[in-house]
């Protein structure tokens, strides 16, 4: 799972997963092969074929978390490292072809989003948007005709149609600042939103960038990077704990079969006397 979840992914992408197959290969061959040579020579073979499935079933769970980890959790987090942080912009005048690099951003004083000309978007799950918007009433200005580029977002925090809009640091008067979406799964359905906004509000959306409003972005962004390395822990503990206890287990049973039913243990060879 370390293979899956650290730096070295995001760096050396190709020579990670060559190195993980191969110990994968190494690994699983040489406990299929103890196995198989235990059944050949009609050895007790239920420590080998538990060892065998025990490290399937590891293999298969650090691969789906691992996965999981790094899309929803280092993967964002090392994004961030390598994307800009840009401060005092005025969203009602800005575009976001500007800002394709931005990380994290601080908008102008007396920015907010406009909760009431929000806009949605189902699949399984809501995915919610609403402008960021700078004006004197807080209010979407129907009547312009610019591209309004910049939206908070969130999933599950809204009502499609939506009616009440409670994503982010919706209830912080003062939040005024956004960390950009980078989940590329959620960010192609949040695209779709910004589509049906679009043709919902007579408003055009060119270049749109999606943030999650918040108070302090910087302890957001932080907050990724901690849940993933508290995430692999807990998965290496629980893998440890499980793999003890299924140990112990078969060793129980095994222990108290009675004999009749027991696995046939090895015959010993003769030793030869001499006279």
């Amino acid at each position: 799972m370390a293979l899956l979840v650290f730096k070295w992914r995001f760096e050396h992408r190709v020579i990670v997963f060559c190195v993980k197959i191969g110990l994968e290969v190494l690994v699983l061959g040489t406990a299929a092969y103890l196995a198989f040579q235990c059944w050949m020579n009609k050895g007790k073979l239920g420590w080998p074929l538990y060892f065998l499935l025990a490290l399937l079933v590891a293999d298969f769970e650090a691969n789906q978390w691992g996965e999981w980890t790094w899309k929803k959790l280092m993967g964002p987090a090392y994004d961030y490292e390598n994307l800009q942080t840009y401060g005092n912009i005025n969203p009602s005048n800005s575009t976001g072809k500007r800002f394709g690099d931005a990380g994290v951003m601080y908008f102008s004083q007396g920015t907010s989003m406009d909760r009431s000309s929000a806009g949605c978007f189902v699949n399984d799950q809501t995915y919610c948007i609403a402008p960021i918007v700078r004006t004197d009433s807080g209010i979407l200005d129907l009547a312009s005709n610019s591209s309004q580029d910049f939206f908070a977002v969130g999933v599950d925090c809204c009502d499609c149609p939506v009616v009440n809009f409670r994503c982010g640091a919706w209830a912080d008067p003062f939040a005024s600042s956004g960390l950009r979406q980078v989940d590329n799964a959620d960010l192609a359905y949040y695209l779709l939103a910004a589509q049906k906004w679009s043709a919902a509000f007579n408003r055009p959306t060119v270049n749109p960038l999606f943030f999650h409003f918040a108070s302090d972005p910087v302890v957001l962004e932080r907050s990724f990077m901690k849940r993933g390395i508290q995430t692999f822990f807990w998965c290496s503990f629980c893998a440890v704990v499980l793999f003890i206890f299924a140990a112990s287990t078969l060793d129980l049973i095994t222990t108290c079969l009675p004999k009749s039913q027991r696995p046939p243990r090895a015959a010993k060879p003769a030793v030869p006397r001499y006279v």
